[in-house]
């Protein structure tokens, strides 16, 4: 990009001050990263969203700003078939990588941290079993709350149901919070994969 295209798309004036543009920059930075913070993490829905951060980094590097750094190695996430466990690594991954998110000083820096938060779901959800029966209620942005869910986790533990094999319809219906997530998520990894088969052939 030219530096009168990149200065157009920040909609400053050609006359304007390094402060003025580093401003602009952060400001942008911290609209996406509010975004990423705020929205259940779905690829689809931040597909569009990553799209402007690799616009804002491109435009960052023409004005001499935020050189790109390598993507991180990816990285592995591997859950336990013991449900809470499962569960209490995803939240406590999910809220490192959510504070590496705020901390990120460059587009290319959150595009990092974005791809690794969209990995650790794609890995946690996996670990759940499909649902047999579909249900047009559950919103695949609609996430439970942590604290209930693992309020009737350990309920379902004292109930003898401990893993993800032992999940059955008929023993979670008690379970409004649990049973809903368990929806959502088996959702999920069947739009996820639709989604990823219509890109692949695209």
């Amino acid at each position: 990009m030219t530096y009168q295209d990149s200065i157009t798309w920040l909609n400053l004036e050609m006359e304007c001050e390094q402060d003025e543009i580093q401003d602009a920059l952060e400001d942008r930075l911290f609209e996406h990263k509010r975004f990423f913070l705020n929205k259940a993490i779905i690829s689809k829905l931040f597909a569009g969203q990553l799209l402007k951060v690799k616009k804002l980094q491109e435009v960052a590097e023409s004005l001499n700003f935020w050189n790109s750094s390598p993507y991180f190695e990816v990285q592995k996430f591997d859950f336990s078939d013991t449900i809470i466990d499962a569960f209490q690594q995803f939240e406590k991954d999910r809220s490192s990588l959510k504070i590496a998110l705020s901390s990120a000083t460059s587009a290319s820096d959150l595009l990092n941290v974005v791809h690794q938060l969209l990995n650790l779901q794609a890995a946690y959800t996996q670990k759940w079993p499909l649902t047999i029966e579909s249900d047009e209620s559950v919103l695949l942005s609609n996430e439970a709350d942590s604290m209930e869910l693992l309020s009737e986790i350990k309920a379902l533990r004292e109930q003898g149901i401990l893993c993800f094999s032992d999940v059955k319809n008929s023993k979670v219906e008690a379970f409004p919070t649990f049973l809903n997530e368990w929806k959502r998520l088996s959702l999920l990894a069947i739009k996820e994969n639709e989604w990823k088969k219509g890109f692949l052939t695209s």
